[in-house]
C-alpha cells in the first residue's frame, strides 16, 4: 500500500499513534486489511515508497489466494497452485515451446517446481505436466488475466474484492518488467 504522508502523535493515556494518508489506489486493499486484522495484535513493516506496480497487483493476488484459502479450507500453497495452473500463463522455453516434463510415477513434482498440471500419461507409464510461469515473472496482461480469475474465484465464494474501478487502476498502473 502507498501512503502519501505520515503522522506520529503522543495521545495521553494512549501511548504513540502512527497514522498514513493512503494513495487513493491502496485504499481497497488496506479496508480488505484492515476488516481482517482490526482485532489482531499485527507486525507492522514501513518502507520507502517504490514504484513497483508489479508487486502491488502481486500483493493483491496473494490476499485474495489466502482468502480463497481459508473459505475452502484449502491451503495457501495449493490454492496459488490452482489459481496459476487455471489462470496463469504456460512458461515457455527460449526456443518458445511450452515447457513440460515426464517423471516417473509416484515422483512429487511440487518439490521440483510448484505450478504445474497433470496432462496425462505417455506410452511407457511416464506421468507428463506442464509447466506455468512464476507471478513473479507475469507480463502485465498475463498478471492481469491471473488476477481477473482469481478475482472471479473470490466473488463465487462470496469474498469482498477491490472494487472494478480500483482494480482497472492498480492494473493500469502495473508496468511489464517492473
Amino acid at each position: 500500500m502507498k501512503a502519501l504522508k505520515i503522522r506520529l502523535n503522543h495521545e495521553d493515556g494512549h501511548g504513540w499513534v502512527l497514522s498514513f494518508d493512503l494513495d487513493p489506489e491502496s485504499t481497497g486493499l488496506a479496508k480488505m486489511a484492515y476488516d481482517k486484522l482490526k482485532d489482531a495484535v499485527i507486525e507492522l513493516t514501513v518502507d520507502k515508497w517504490s514504484d513497483k506496480r508489479s508487486l502491488q497487483a502481486n500483493a493483491y493476488f496473494h490476499v485474495l489466494a489466502n482468502e480463497i484459502a481459508k473459505a475452502t479450507k484449502s491451503s495457501m500453497d495449493d490454492v496459488k497452485m490452482m489459481l496459476v495452473a487455471q489462470y496463469g500463463t504456460l512458461a515457455r522455453g527460449q526456443d518458445g515451446k511450452c515447457m513440460a516434463v515426464k517423471v516417473p510415477k509416484n515422483t512429487d513434482i511440487l518439490k521440483i517446481y510448484p505450478y504445474v498440471r497433470h496432462i496425462g500419461e505417455d506410452e511407457n507409464g511416464l506421468d507428463m505436466y506442464i509447466f506455468f510461469k512464476r507471478t513473479s515473472d507475469l507480463n502485465k496482461d498475463e498478471m492481469n488475466r491471473l488476477i481477473q480469475g482469481t478475482v472471479d474465484e473470490a466473488k463465487n465464494l462470496g469474498i469482498e474484492t477491490m472494487t472494478p474501478d480500483e482494480l482497472a487502476r492498480m492494473m493500469n498502473r502495473y508496468k511489464e518488467g517492473s
